[in-house]
């Protein structure tokens, strides 16, 4: 069962979902910026609908990582590696927590 926090309504966790996904297009288009935003806001939206340390939240960590490595890939020296690199860190260290995707 998933535990809703209060004031998100149902949809919220969809609409999360579809701007993670929508922000991995943008990525693929070289829409970095446009990316980032549209994550950060399916961050926010799915750790208020599910709890920041849901693990329903592990592919929105790895979609920052990917981000910001293609990013780096594309304009070099600007310090997305170094962003992709703490992203990586973070999530490795949620997997090696082990939390359940019921929490």
């Amino acid at each position: 069962m998933v535990r809703r926090v209060p004031g998100t309504l149902p949809g919220d966790r969809a609409i999360g979902e579809f701007l993670r996904r929508h922000a991995q297009a943008l990525v693929a288009m070289e829409r970095f910026e446009q990316a980032e935003a549209e994550l950060v806001e399916a961050q926010e939206i799915l750790a208020a609908a599910l709890g920041p340390a849901h693990a329903r939240t592990l592919p929105m960590m790895r979609a920052f990582a990917e981000l910001y490595d293609a990013w780096h890939a594309a304009e070099p020296g600007r310090g997305h590696d170094a962003q992709a690199a703490e992203w990586r860190a973070e999530l490795a260290s949620r997997e090696d927590s082990g939390t359940d995707a019921d929490e």
